[in-house]
């Protein structure tokens, strides 16, 4: 590992994804970027993930499996144990476009320096198919939110700084950005 290099800290929470979480993880550990922290927090699941977690666990930085108060308590007890300069969520279900996405976005951050918050471009996939999507200037975000959560690296310490409210159970990520 070269420690000249950017740590980057992708993030995992889960709960009963038996279904999702080995592509997620594998996603993950393809990434060609050598200076990745990956940690999974899982919310005590019952259906065969803490088995699929377990059979990656040398190559996953930090997992815990306990109770918690829903997906945003789940992310910051992740942002608490992240010691990357930045940190991604690729949650149970989501997946990187290809390999070098890290790779490519540590290049980014090389020449473009002052910025906390990096974003871009999602696909989501379907059974039907895969659907891009755009992600939209910032000006949006007055209305709705302009990129998703899986394209989206922030500096660790204003994540530490502030951390997800646990009084949304659905929009924390839109109130934090």
């Amino acid at each position: 590992m070269n420690n000249n290099l950017p740590r980057v800290s992708i993030i995992t929470v889960c709960y009963n994804a038996v279904s999702a979480i080995q592509r997620t993880i594998l996603s993950v550990l393809s990434q060609t970027y050598e200076n990745i922290e990956y940690i999974i927090i899982d919310g005590k699941s019952t259906d065969g993930t803490l088995a699929i977690i377990k059979k990656y666990e040398s190559r996953i930085a930090f997992w815990l499996s306990e109770p918690d108060n829903g997906i945003y308590d789940a992310m910051n007890k992740a942002i608490n144990n992240a010691t990357g300069e930045w940190v991604l969520f690729m949650n149970a279900d989501d997946e990187f476009v290809d390999n070098k996405v890290v790779e490519r976005f540590v290049f980014v951050v090389k020449t473009h320096k002052n910025y906390a918050v990096y974003y871009g471009d999602t696909i989501l996939r379907y059974a039907i198919g895969d659907r891009p999507v755009k992600a939209l200037g910032l000006k949006s975000m007055r209305y709705m939110m302009a990129f998703s959560h899986q394209s989206v690296f922030i500096r660790t310490d204003l994540m530490k700084g502030k951390k997800y409210s646990l009084k949304y159970k659905l929009a924390s990520d839109y109130d934090f950005l």
